[in-house]
């Protein structure tokens, strides 16, 4: 059922405060880009660290891996749970690592590349919906080579009073040839995801945080969770092809792009609107609930996704 919400905000801010701040994001990269294992065991240190000191972070990660892995308890959990911190910290460090250009290799292959070319020579525009899992931003360079080369646009939310933001802007060379569209002003760049697709264009956009703005309410590991509906809404408006794409981690400088089939959300299909938006928003869901059960610790959830939301 479609359920937009009336509260903009979700009753627990979900935007992950940046500990320490752009100076140790940038020793971090130095460390890891002289030598890797380096910088992985920095991560490790730093990540039992703020699993100790944050305990919202800490409880909400113990709670997804219940939902993910079954009920646990006692030392086994928690040291899943501090796994999970330094799992998820170590595909940051590999972004970073990556998209510096920093001469460290990393692989990205992807096996379902036939549906990615097949969507690539149709004109419809294509609408890859990814999640705070893995390492979307590797994808980039993979796109390049496609036939019927496109413009593609990464909506990110970057709020450039945040020195953070600015390390990411400076340092990741290996996307200045992306566009990117600012979600902190969600009417502009809704605007701007309808230009793009509307001009058959590739888009690219995480839809497993509501910042801002309607909801759409969907299942999600056994509860209640609310996404946000400018994704689905786009899709809907704009007929474009959508797929749900994820890229993990597989081992050492390995990665692998997963790739839903295609879909299309039409109205006039013998469904209303409020319907097709909701298809939409399930659709994503289960792919993403496949895909974190497969690789339950690559997913970056800090935070309480299931709580309930405020009432309008």
């Amino acid at each position: 059922m479609n359920n937009p919400a009336a509260d903009p905000r979700p009753a627990t801010p979900i935007r992950q405060r940046h500990h320490f701040g752009y100076r140790a994001n940038l020793f971090m990269l130095r460390m890891g880009s002289l030598f890797l294992p380096l910088g992985y065991a920095l991560v490790f240190v730093a990540s039992i660290f703020f699993w100790i000191i944050d305990g919202r972070s800490r409880r909400a990660s113990l709670n997804f891996l219940n939902r993910v892995l079954g009920p646990g308890h006692g030392l086994q959990r928690r040291l899943q749970s501090c796994w999970h911190f330094y799992s998820y910290g170590r595909l940051l460090l590999d972004r970073s690592v990556a998209l510096a250009g920093a001469g460290q290799t990393f692989r990205c292959v992807c096996p379902n590349r036939d549906s990615l070319l097949q969507m690539a020579c149709d004109d419809r525009a294509i609408l890859m919906l990814t999640a705070h899992f893995g390492v979307a931003e590797l994808t980039a360079p993979m796109l390049k080579d496609l036939p019927n080369p496109r413009p593609f646009h990464f909506v990110v939310y970057r709020d450039m009073r945040d020195q953070t933001e600015h390390f990411h802007q400076d340092q990741w060379r290996a996307l200045n040839q992306m566009r990117f569209i600012n979600s902190m002003d969600p009417i502009s760049a809704g605007l701007k995801i309808l230009a793009a697709l509307q001009a058959h264009e590739l888009v690219g956009l995480r839809a497993d945080r509501a910042m801002s703005g309607r909801t759409l309410t969907t299942q999600l590991l056994g509860g209640t969770v609310e996404l946000p509906a400018g994704p689905f809404m786009a899709a809907v408006l704009t007929g474009a092809n959508v797929v749900s794409t994820f890229t993990v981690r597989r081992g050492w400088r390995r990665y692998e792009l997963l790739v839903s089939k295609p879909r299309q959300y039409l109205v006039g299909t013998g469904l209303a609107r409020a319907d097709v938006l909701q298809k939409a928003a399930d659709d994503f869901a289960a792919d993403l609930e496949a895909a974190v059960k497969q690789y339950p610790y690559q997913w970056g959830n800090f935070f309480d996704l299931w709580q309930q939301p405020r009432p309008g």
